[in-house]
């Protein structure tokens, strides 16, 4: 009898985009990485009408995330979740079970107390959403669209000329649904690995939210030079970092 070695599981990063941003944003970082990537496109970012009938909830983030992992294939995967898409992170990892060997938030909010998405953005940039939000058609057809200065001031920080216009070109409306819905965020599974990336000039996520974040799931912030869209701007020190944190994941799963 011939024996056969088991095939080995198929391993791949999984790519969660934040606020106003698609797949699009992990386009340099992909490249870099030692593993299979899918970078996935949240509900609601090309167009009103993409919208369901009814409003997107967070947990309709998460669904997007588990289908994405479904359709690449993967086994085993590395869970990376950028800004907003840290709270659907959270969510996707629980949905997935055992086929999440690590979860990296990169500059990514995490809930804490009770609350809603648009409560965990930092002042002004809280207050500028909120008033924006108030005004006739401010979120017009269920999407709101972030001013050009929040866009430079917040995203482009850290970016050179053609990142930042590459990012400015491409950022979109937000539906505004999941920003509002008001809940106790979703709980890290207890057993899975973690870390937090920040990174030294965000303006969105600055360094005493990214420790203030960093310690809900339990650990201290590893920082990189850059700005917010650091994934941009620094694709070459983040994707050092997956790596090696992928490598460890497989270490540890294939020394059981």
């Amino acid at each position: 009898m011939v024996h056969r070695p088991a095939p080995r599981p198929a391993r791949g990063f999984v790519l969660v985009h934040g606020g106003a941003h698609g797949p699009w944003c992990w386009d340099k970082l992909v490249p870099l990485l030692n593993h299979p990537a899918a970078a996935i496109e949240l509900p609601g970012r090309t167009a009103a009408s993409d919208l369901p009938p009814r409003p997107l909830r967070l947990a309709d983030y998460s669904t997007a995330v588990v289908d994405g992992v479904d359709a690449a294939g993967f086994d085993e995967v590395v869970l990376v979740g950028h800004s907003l898409g840290g709270l659907t992170l959270t969510a996707a990892a629980g949905l997935l079970g055992e086929r999440v060997k690590h979860v990296v938030y990169v500059a990514a909010m995490v809930a804490g107390r009770p609350g809603a998405p648009i409560d965990l953005l930092p002042q002004p940039l809280r207050a500028v959403v909120r008033r924006r939000l108030a005004r006739p058609g401010g979120g017009s057809g269920g999407r709101l669209e972030l001013p050009a200065w929040v866009v430079r001031r917040y995203f482009c920080n850290g970016l050179d000329d053609a990142d930042a216009r590459t990012v400015r070109e491409l950022v979109c409306p937000e539906p505004t649904a999941p920003l509002l819905e008001r809940g106790r965020g979703p709980t890290l599974p207890a057993h899975l690995p973690r870390t937090y990336i920040g990174f030294r000039s965000d303006r969105a996520i600055p360094y005493f939210m990214q420790r203030r974040f960093a310690s809900r799931i339990g650990t201290s912030p590893v920082r990189l030079d850059g700005g917010h869209d650091g994934m941009i701007g620094n694709a070459a020190g983040l994707a050092a970092l997956l790596n090696g944190i992928a490598a460890m994941a497989q270490v540890r799963v294939d020394g059981r």
